[in-house]
């Protein structure tokens, strides 16, 4: 969940901690679903946040590796 704070421009973006029991797959799809709306501030309909959501996930693919090292990480900070 997305919520703004009281500085200017400020936004936090909360995860359920059900969250971290789960696998790295579904906790980073989750955030880089919320930072597409902290980014675009924009409803999930939206070509802004569809934009936002599309480009995140190119660069993730070509990312993949740092991703992937990511993913391995991820063990040690699941619940």
């Amino acid at each position: 969940e997305l919520k703004n704070n009281s500085d200017y421009n400020s936004k936090t973006i909360y995860l359920h901690k059900d969250l971290f029991k789960s696998n790295f797959g579904r906790i980073y799809s989750t955030f880089v679903h919320e930072l597409s709306h902290a980014a675009t501030n924009a409803s999930d309909g939206s070509r802004e946040f569809s934009d936002c959501l599309t480009f995140l996930l190119e660069q993730s693919i070509e990312k993949n590796k740092k991703i992937k090292q990511y993913a391995k990480e991820w063990n040690n900070y699941r619940i």
